[in-house]
């Protein structure tokens, strides 16, 4: 949605950020400062990458299911997310389980 054809950048992106002395990458409106800054980050989400992770994820998935069945009574559903969130975010702390 965001991508190069996507919808352009404006200054509705960065204006919470103001007071930041260095911007979120998606309030960056350069192109070339945002090119540079997002570089690292392409390895990170290419086809290759996404496919090493998704066993990881799958896993993380079922744990979260088998936990939120788990429970009785009332669901702290955002706990819950917190926990998915982190080790799916994190996954090299969390590899043994």
């Amino acid at each position: 949605m965001l991508g190069s054809a996507g919808l352009p950048k404006g200054p509705g992106m960065a204006g919470r950020n103001l007071h930041q002395p260095i911007l979120p990458l998606i309030a960056i409106m350069d192109p070339i400062e945002h090119a540079r800054r997002r570089k690292p980050w392409n390895r990170a989400f290419s086809t290759a990458a996404l496919k090493e992770y998704q066993p990881i994820v799958t896993r993380r998935t079922a744990q979260l299911i088998e936990g939120l069945m788990g429970e009785v009574g009332t669901t702290d559903l955002a706990k819950w997310i917190s926990y998915y969130a982190y080790v799916v975010i994190y996954p090299p702390l969390f590899t043994s389980g």
